[in-house]
């Protein structure tokens, strides 16, 4: 698949061949950027090991021919994706190669790099033609492909994960990779099974999740939202947000403030600091809101999903405004609105 020239293609090759032996893994060549790719080369694997499945791994995030970024220690985006799904039939699964090309081509397009410990919101089924309960994204390091240092620097191998929006959202309040050892615990190889349920049916891992919480706080620090930022109307200060981002917001809040930590929301333009302190405030020239253990309290009983002008006693002459917010689907088809 390589030549003498490739170098960072090799590198990924004996990180496989480690694991793989001399398997010929089924490949799919690509032109990066044609059509939005970002990928040169997409290959899957046989794997015996837990059960049958496909291990995918990805070309073209890491420098696969010759050093072109200015930082030598990290080769490319520093990174390249893997995926594992259970093995039916010769092929994969048409699906999971989309879903591998759609997530490097979010890297490539907004140069956001994805690493273990975090997650995604495709707002919508992994699948999208599928039956599946999956509807988010968790990041793991892979747990068979170590990162490597490569002639072009080093590589980590990131492996994509399914999760339940449940999981997800356990995984915003508490903490990734407390929610993904709970997963390896049932998977170690975090194989993503589109059949499967969600762990948080399992009581007892719900209540590992609520005691991680109370005892932890949310290492949740910023949220990527569509509407979060503040501006001026009548003499008075709106708190703008969007109905999506408010219900993220209220999840993460207390378990941010109540720890002593900050919470930031950013909406690509702009942004909302929240963070804990002794009196209330608002601080439009830094798109700061300080707000107390009461005023936390208060907030998460008065301010509502719901769209409309809001008004917290801690916060006089400050208008908290809920505006809707609409759900697409990948490919950025309305299916829903909230507020």
């Amino acid at each position: 698949m390589s030549d003498d020239d490739a170098p960072g293609w090799d590198a990924i090759d004996a990180a496989f061949a480690a694991v793989y032996g001399a398997q010929q893994p089924l490949h799919w060549g690509m032109t990066p950027w044609m059509g939005g790719r970002a990928l040169t080369g997409l290959s899957a694997f046989r794997s015996e090991r837990g059960r049958p499945h496909w291990h995918f791994v990805s070309y073209g995030l890491s420098e696969l021919y010759d050093k072109e970024s200015d930082v030598a220690e990290v080769s490319g985006y520093g990174i390249e994706l893997t995926f594992r799904v259970p093995r039916v039939g010769d092929t994969p699964p048409h699906w999971a190669i989309n879903l591998v090309q759609n997530i490097a081509d979010y890297v490539g397009r907004s140069g956001n790099v994805v690493r273990p410990g975090q997650y995604m919101d495709p707002k919508g089924k992994i699948a999208t033609d599928e039956e599946t309960d999956l509807r988010a994204l968790f990041f793991a390091a892979d747990p068979e492909i170590a990162a490597r240092d490569t002639p072009n620097g080093k590589v980590t191998f990131v492996q994509l994960v399914g999760a339940t929006f449940d999981e997800f959202e356990a995984a915003q309040r508490w903490r990734t990779d407390g929610v993904l050892a709970m997963l390896a615990g049932a998977d170690p190889l975090l194989i993503t099974d589109l059949a499967r349920r969600s762990l948080l049916h399992d009581p007892d891992r719900r209540r590992d999740v609520e005691q991680g919480l109370l005892k932890e706080g949310s290492t949740c620090g910023r949220l990527y939202v569509a509407r979060a930022g503040m501006e001026f109307e009548g003499g008075r200060t709106v708190l703008a947000l969007g109905a999506v981002a408010l219900k993220s917001l209220n999840f993460i809040l207390p378990y941010r403030l109540g720890f002593g930590r900050s919470l930031q929301l950013h909406d690509g333009k702009g942004g909302v600091t929240f963070a804990p302190g002794e009196a209330d405030a608002v601080d439009p020239a830094r798109d700061r809101v300080t707000l107390t253990p009461a005023s936390v309290r208060a907030w998460i009983d008065i301010i509502e999903t719901k769209a409309g002008d809001y008004a917290l006693p801690g916060l006089p002459g400050v208008v908290i405004r809920i505006e809707p917010s609409v759900i697409t689907d990948p490919e950025g088809r309305e299916i829903g609105r909230v507020g």
